[in-house]
């Protein structure tokens, strides 16, 4: 099958519900250890990069992501 959420295909949600629908499987896959990787996350903007701080946060995981940026390497999510 496909991913779908109220009869709609992931590809067709918008990115905010991607996200959200993305970390929840990612939860149910880190199972008991809480730890994720998260590649690709450059190509969120500003909006959406922190919906999906937010959706880390309340998530109880632990996230490692790749993320372009300028600079030294830092926390981004604390």
């Amino acid at each position: 099958g496909q991913v779908m959420k109220d009869g709609v295909t992931y590809d067709r949600l918008n990115t905010a519900a991607q996200i959200e629908i993305a970390v929840a499987i990612a939860k149910l896959r880190a199972k008991d250890l809480g730890i994720i990787c998260v590649d690709g996350v450059e190509c969120l903007d500003s909006e959406n990069f922190a919906e999906f701080e937010r959706q880390i946060q309340g998530s109880g995981l632990q996230a490692f992501i790749t993320r372009v940026c300028d600079g030294d390497f830092r926390t981004v999510i604390k």
